[in-house]
């Protein structure tokens, strides 16, 4: 047996880290789930020396090996060694990642997961950039609530949370991406699912980690305003609006510490109040601002509908709104409903139109590819989120509830027409 020997973090010529962190700190915290060090490792044998604590929702991370799933457990409070192979060719350089399952936890202030270093008898070897850096900001779809487990069983645990089978992953292994998350179950636009307005992503989106607490994360800086220049981001992809419309369906939310309350109101008829409908409006538009800020060169794509649309008009006007103050060339709001996707630029149009058949749209959309040129980024985007969809990994329960057509393709900047 070959002696291991141990590398501080900090002694490894090369890694990778995926996600949203301090660069070069050692221990290196993973905050959010799809959160990883990726590491091309010689040797027969590799292990990874870890730091977690939680109290009562526990960290859970997977292993792939030269892009393959090797294991999904539950980490233990403690310090620990976890073997990520052995008993590999000594000589072959292998691909390794060990990804945090689970998102970041606001509900348990002592949960977190460090990265000090590894044990090997191999060498590292450089690793190659993504071809697009990515970046999903979303609600418990994006961070894959439900994604394992059977049908029937619906607890809120972290055993049925997952990056591995969450359609971020599956669209950027498609791109051949990197991907950066921010998500959190139950939050929203304005407020979470039950009118909490201090619940919402875009309040907590220029921290580096605002979606979890506690005084151990606070030390590592996960409250501190987050660096974007450390990373260009090709397109931010916006899964939010879900808890938002749920909000409408709840009572009111109130603060017994300071008597403050929050709602979202539905008129008798069942309708959403006006006045409430274009708070969220507001909220949305200064979330795409917000994004803009930050991610100057990014797409941006705000999709919804994939467990409901009820809000799917609300959303496009709000997008609408935001392109035509801004002038904004970069962004996009698809709307998903069963049978049809149509996504919206900055032309504020549709295309195919309403009402056109299902090989109208494949043809047209095989024209204009092939015509004008490929498809945008935000195109090949769209088409590897609805091919993730459709793998329906998840089981029937968090799950895709409508089908999406097999071609998305955006508004022209002039009329086209379809092939004979």
């Amino acid at each position: 047996m070959n002696t291991l020997k141990k590398y501080a973090l900090s002694e490894i010529p090369h890694y990778k880290v995926h996600g949203r962190t301090v660069p070069g700190t050692c221990p290196l915290p993973l905050f959010f789930s799809g959160s990883a060090v990726e590491l091309n490792v010689s040797g027969s044998e590799l292990w990874a020396s870890l730091e977690v604590t939680w109290q009562n929702l526990e960290i859970w991370v997977t292993v792939e090996v030269n892009r393959e799933l090797m294991s999904r457990q539950m980490l233990m409070p403690g310090k620990q060694s976890l073997c990520l192979f052995r008993g590999m060719s000594e000589e072959s350089v292998k691909n390794v990642r060990i990804t945090r399952e689970t998102q970041a936890m606001v509900e348990d202030e002592d949960c977190c997961l460090l990265v000090q270093g590894f044990q090997t008898d191999g060498s590292f070897h450089p690793i190659p950039r993504g071809k697009y850096t990515l970046e999903f900001v979303g609600d418990s779809i994006t961070s894959g609530e439900g994604t394992y487990g059977a049908k029937g069983d619906l607890g809120w645990i972290p055993m049925y949370m997952s990056y591995s089978r969450c359609y971020a992953k599956m669209t950027a292994e498609a791109l051949g991406a990197d991907a950066y998350m921010i998500s959190k179950g139950g939050w929203g636009v304005l407020s979470s699912w039950d009118n909490n307005p201090d619940c919402n992503i875009p309040s907590r989106y220029e921290q580096l980690c605002g979606l979890c607490c506690g005084n151990k994360n606070e030390s590592l800086g996960a409250f501190a305003p987050y660096d974007f220049t450390v990373r260009k981001t090709d397109a931010v992809i916006v899964n939010l609006g879900t808890n938002d419309a749920s909000a409408f369906q709840q009572p009111a939310w109130h603060d017994p510490a300071t008597g403050r309350t929050f709602k979202q109101h539905l008129n008798p008829d069942g309708a959403f109040a006006e006045e409430d409908l274009t708070r969220f409006e507001d909220a949305v538009v200064s979330f795409l601002q917000m994004l803009r800020k930050h991610n100057p060169q990014a797409h941006i794509v705000w999709c919804y509908g994939m467990l409901g649309y009820d809000l799917s008009f609300a959303i496009s006007e709000a997008v609408s709104h935001y392109i035509r103050e801004s002038d904004d060339h970069l962004s996009a709001a698809a709307q998903h409903h069963r049978g049809n996707c149509r996504l919206q630029q900055s032309s504020g149009r549709a295309f195919p139109p309403k009402g056109s058949s299902g090989t109208d749209r494949v043809s047209a959309g095989l024209f204009f590819q092939n015509k004008c040129g490929p498809l945008s980024p935000v195109c090949r985007i769209l088409v590897c989120i609805k091919t993730a969809f459709r793998h329906d990994f998840i089981n029937g329960r968090n799950a895709v509830l409508f089908s999406v057509p097999d071609l998305i393709f955006p508004a022209p900047s002039s009329p086209v027409s379809a092939p004979p």
